[in-house]
């Protein structure tokens, strides 16, 4: 009987499987390649497309021939399959996806739309029929538009967010927490999501050891020069020298030369040669925060810090030392060294106004969004985003001044009353499965997962790091290559010579100065490879003419060569990719040392920032004006303002009161480390746990004590006699 009843089981076992096999091989996807998509404008006026996908590139051929990047006027789209574009609601599910893509700008969409027929088909096996609706929702709606509170709210299943929306959302009680999901993941595919991400994108998306967001973009900044301009300012005798990597002036640790004080040296000599600004910032909101704090942690200054008594993040610029070295930015932007970004019309108005009396009252203002859209050619240097649209031959990338950079990304959320919680994250599976050049084309430099590139350096840079491997050892021989270490130059030699069909070098420690690497550099030998790994005895190249060689399984060392180089400056594809590289390595988030959290999206909405450069490069007025301590202080003061987190979100609430209220014997609750807000739930009274003498039921309490008294002393009085 036993054995019968396996047979059984094993039967249906089988019989399933082989179902599954029929129907995926029975899919015939030459009938699943026509697709329609209708975009509607703000008038909700209809448009009609037919698509053609190809599932070789798994691609839109129209997403290939760059037509859907530029679809005009697109308030929202639809995207079905032919043959259920025309059905009725009652007969097909539409997700909706929130995108940040303008009414103008529709190539944000477009990369997206390009999942939509591999998960279409893996919902059709599921007994689904789904279409996709795409709304151009835009930055700031995406993270702060209400939505799925009532019937006439929208209520999307999909919300593209940057970091710092992710956890407003989160705290708004819109995000649905996706821990769920990512244990069927990691059963799914037998490895963990978080272990196949960078060392900053697995804290930006979680939240109290939630995951809120699952990691689409990877962003940071990026620095540009205008080569011509340089070329003349040298010419008319001005000492500029091309940024690192494209000049050997800097030396082996460029980070301690080519420094932000540096830059705003060469931006007033090229202000001065050309009577232009020197220095141009990304236009775009938020962005001179970004430039900010990317300043301040260059300078070793915390721009956020936290007060352990009362676990609240405070802004760190107030030290004098801070105030030091921020000093530099007087001289850039008070004598127009720099371009202004702001919106004049919002300045002017600040400066007639009176000025604040309190934080509360503090102006909020914005970027001039005509300028943005009319940016000019770039006169001097630039620190750029990396989604860049415009290209300039003269313009040639560099390495970002300092030693760190900023980063950035964004993420995608379930939202909580999704009608579609489980479809949504299996489109998420299909945005970020790597056999898909989704998550590629969705990113530029390198995707949020450590090993797939983005579309502009997947093709060829993991092929250019093996090739200048080998080309940097080409020549037989003993060369010597060096690390700086505590200001110390270490020298070690490495023999190269081929091993096997291949380039590669011997480790000499016995003839090295190598006391940098302790006891662990040991006599190997490697093979030139994409990536240095210590099991597979292979090294890479990184850039500037530097070899990576692993010390261990978890430690690499870069050693630079002391053959002299000459720089090209044309730059390929593969040189700017290595300049990506290496802003990438020493970016990091506008928070750090902290992880994401709530308070940073108020910080931001304030612009404090903003108001600090409208100081330096307009001043409110020219009779009062505040010192450079006082502006940043004042700065300071609506950081910390916006970072008193509420009281409903917050775990930890500190508190005392204040006296009785004789009037109704209640008393105040102060809280120490929160903030209240007019509709939240947080109590403001309690009642006394004592009647102070100054209410009425305190006097006649006074009264029957003091009767009380009189009767006992008179009684006692009567005993004694």
């Amino acid at each position: 009987m036993k054995k019968f009843i396996f047979h059984l089981y094993m039967f249906f076992i089988f019989r399933s499987c082989l179902c599954q096999i029929n129907e995926t091989s029975s899919i015939d996807y030459n009938e699943l390649t026509k697709y329609t998509l209708d975009t509607y404008d703000k008038n909700n006026k209809a448009t009609r497309y037919h698509l053609n996908y190809d599932f070789q590139n798994h691609l839109f051929k129209e997403y290939s021939d760059y037509k859907l990047a530029f679809l005009p006027n697109v308030q929202y789209a639809i995207i079905c399959h032919e043959n259920d574009i025309d059905k009725n609601d009652n007969e097909k599910k539409t997700m909706i996806f929130w995108n940040i893509a303008t009414y103008e700008i529709f190539i944000a969409t477009s990369i997206y739309l390009n999942a939509f027929p591999v998960w279409y088909i893996e919902q059709k096996k599921n007994g689904n029929t789904f279409c996709m609706r795409f709304d151009s929702v835009g930055w700031y709606n995406n993270g702060r538009a209400d939505i799925c509170k009532n019937e006439t709210l929208p209520c999307p299943d999909l919300i593209i967010l940057n970091t710092s929306q992710v956890t407003y959302r989160y705290f708004n009680d819109d995000t649905l927490n996706l821990n769920k999901y990512f244990r069927k993941y990691n059963k799914k595919y037998g490895k963990s999501f978080e272990s196949l991400l960078n060392k900053y994108s697995y804290y930006e998306y979680r939240i109290d050891n939630n995951w809120l967001a699952v990691p689409i973009s990877e962003d940071f900044r990026i620095f540009q020069f205008n080569l011509t301009t340089f070329n003349e300012c040298k010419s008319k005798g001005y000492d500029l020298h091309y940024p690192p990597p494209l000049s050997n002036y800097w030396g082996t640790n460029y980070k301690e030369t080519w420094t932000w004080k540096k830059a705003f040296e060469y931006a007033e000599m090229i202000t001065k040669c050309t009577k232009k600004p020197g220095l141009q910032i990304l236009n775009n909101y938020n962005e001179d925060l970004n430039f900010f704090s990317t300043l301040c942690h260059s300078l070793n200054i915390p721009f956020i810090t936290e007060d352990v008594k009362s676990n609240i993040k405070k802004c760190g610029l107030r030290k004098p030392f801070a105030i030091e070295k921020l000093s530099i930015l007087k001289n850039l932007t008070e004598n127009h060294y720099i371009e202004m970004w702001l919106n004049k019309t919002e300045v002017e108005e600040w400066q007639k106004s009176p000025y604040p009396e309190s934080v509360d009252k503090q102006p909020i203002i914005t970027y001039d969004k005509n300028y943005v859209s009319n940016v000019p050619q770039v006169n001097g240097m630039f620190y750029n985003t990396l989604f860049e649209t415009k290209h300039y031959p003269e313009m040639k990338y560099a390495y970002v001044p300092g030693s760190t950079s900023i980063l950035l990304g964004t993420g995608i959320i379930i939202t909580k009353k999704s009608r579609f919680p489980d479809e949504a994250f299996e489109f998420i599976e299909v945005l970020i499965n790597e056999k898909y050049p989704f998550y590629t084309e969705l990113n530029i430099s390198k995707s949020p997962i450590e090993n797939i590139y983005g579309k502009k350096c997947i093709k060829n840079y993991e092929t250019f790091k093996k090739n200048n491997c080998s080309s940097l050892i080409q020549s037989d021989g003993i060369y010597p290559y060096y690390y700086i270490n505590n200001n110390k130059t270490n020298i070690i030699y490495l023999t190269h010579k081929n091993i096997g069909s291949k380039r590669g070098i011997s480790v000499n420690v016995d003839t090295s100065n190598s006391s940098i690497f302790g006891n662990i550099f040991v006599n190997k030998d490697f093979i030139c490879d994409k990536q240095a790994n210590f099991e597979e005895n292979t090294i890479t190249y990184q850039n500037d003419y530097k070899l990576v060689i692993p010390l261990s399984n978890n430690r690499t060392v870069s050693l630079k060569s002391t053959i002299d180089i000459n720089i090209n400056l044309d730059q390929t594809i593969e040189m700017i990719c290595s300049i990506y590289d290496e802003s990438l390595q020493k970016s990091k988030p506008i928070q750090f040392p902290y992880s994401n959290f709530y308070e940073m999206d108020n910080v931001i909405s304030k612009s404090p920032i903003s108001l600090l450069f409208a100081h330096l490069y307009y001043k409110h007025n020219t009779t009062n004006e505040g010192s450079f301590e006082q502006i940043v202080n004042e700065c300071c003061d609506i950081i910390d303002n916006a970072l008193i987190p509420y009281c409903q979100n917050n775990n930890n609430i500190k508190f005392s009161f204040t006296e009785c209220f004789s009037n109704n014997l209640t008393m105040s609750i102060k809280y120490l480390n929160c903030k209240t807000k007019d509709d939240d739930e947080i109590p403001r009274y309690i009642n006394c746990n004592y009647i102070p003498y100054s209410n009425n039921k305190g006097y006649i309490l006074i009264i029957f004590s003091t009767i009380s008294s009189f009767i006992n002393m008179i009684f006692l009085s009567i005993l004694l006699l």
